[in-house]
């Protein structure tokens, strides 16, 4: 997440593990509402047994 810092501006946080995200960080999504970026939605109707499999492949781009 980011937040605005009057100071340094916009600043980069990593709530869940406690830190400021580093080059070993990817940014997936930006928006101002969580539930314009969020990665499952809905709602889990069923039986005891349930799956769910996600995954993202990466691509470095080079910036000139």
């Amino acid at each position: 997440m980011s937040v605005h810092a009057l100071e340094s501006g916009w600043v980069d946080l990593d709530p869940t593990h406690g830190l400021m995200p580093l080059d070993g960080h990817l940014t997936l999504a930006g928006r101002r509402d969580y539930d314009d970026v969020r990665l499952a939605k809905g709602i889990l109707i069923g039986g005891q047994q349930h799956y769910m499999d996600m995954s993202m492949d990466g691509v470095p781009v080079v910036e000139s």
